[in-house]
């Protein structure tokens, strides 16, 4: 029975990283430059399955925050689309933001 459990135990936690891993790599596609218009997804389900996506136009996007792990994207009427992202990839997630909206102030929120 012992045997069972510690095999158990070992596949739970080979599974376990390798779906963290692969969310994480998933970050890439917070932001999807199409042109005129920035695809922008979320969440991580909305990255990984590829589901409930917004689209926005460039000029919209007026203002770029990062504040810990989210990346808040705030338009003309003052709304907020917010892309959560893991440990590591912020920073990356926020430079492209910058990069594709480079005509929006950019806010970095220490904290």
């Amino acid at each position: 029975m012992e045997d069972y459990s510690l095999l158990n135990f070992i596949i739970n936690v080979v599974l376990f990283i390798l779906v963290a891993w692969f969310v994480a790599k998933r970050d890439k596609n917070s932001l999807v430059d199409k042109g005129n218009q920035v695809i922008i997804r979320g969440t991580v389900f909305s990255r990984v399955f590829k589901s409930n996506n917004k689209v926005v136009n460039k000029s919209d996007i007026l203002k770029v925050q990062i504040a810990g792990k989210c990346i808040s994207l705030f338009n003309k009427g003052n709304n907020a689309y917010d892309v959560f992202t893991f440990t590591e990839s912020p920073l990356k997630v926020f430079t492209q933001a910058k990069h594709i909206f480079s005509s929006a102030e950019a806010i970095e929120i220490k904290g």
